[in-house]
């Protein structure tokens, strides 16, 4: 009995394990697949860090591409994020964002036919209304809908860095 216990203790620590380390490659290939699902555009991303035991996080070279009938190339780009996070706050409602460094950001805002990219991203993605949505709209009047859990964000520091900072071969 014991020894079962033993291996199954061992391979439980060896799962958490595999799974912190590849973390990263598994938000990026989530990013990749459901990014462009959800919004209808192209998403691409170099590479994701994430640190969950220290909160630290690391984004190279994230894109969002534009809406159909709006032209080639990004609308969204940022050449490189970094973020710390108290990882303690995750299990609160008050989530605290240490900082965000965001380098070599790039907004492409286009117009055509009275709509901007960014309004014709926004149409084209299929956001399904919550429990809550629905639950106001047929309480409307009633006052019988409990309120909603508050939860609050703080970010402490947010520094936003232009292109030359990032490294030659990340340049946009």
């Amino acid at each position: 009995m014991k020894k079962i216990l033993s291996i199954s203790l061992i391979v439980i620590v060896a799962a958490v394990v595999i799974i912190i380390f590849q973390l990263g490659p598994i938000v990026k290939t989530g990013i990749e697949t459901s990014g462009p699902d959800a919004l209808h555009v192209s998403v691409d991303i170099g590479d994701v860090t994430i640190s969950p035991l220290s909160g630290q996080l690391s984004v190279t070279d994230f894109q969002i591409g534009q809406p159909e009938g709006f032209g080639e190339g990004a609308m969204v780009a940022v050449g490189k994020l970094n973020a710390t996070l108290k990882t303690s706050s995750l299990f609160s409602n008050h989530i605290i964002i240490d900082s965000i460094e965001i380098i070599a950001p790039l907004l492409d805002v286009r117009r055509q036919n009275g709509k901007t990219n960014f309004q014709a991203l926004q149409d084209g993605m299929e956001i399904p209304p919550s429990t809550q949505d629905a639950e106001d709209e047929s309480d409307a009047g009633q006052g019988t809908s409990a309120p909603a859990e508050e939860i609050t964000l703080t970010i402490r520091k947010l520094t936003i860095k232009p292109q030359d900072y990032l490294p030659k071969q990340m340049a946009l």
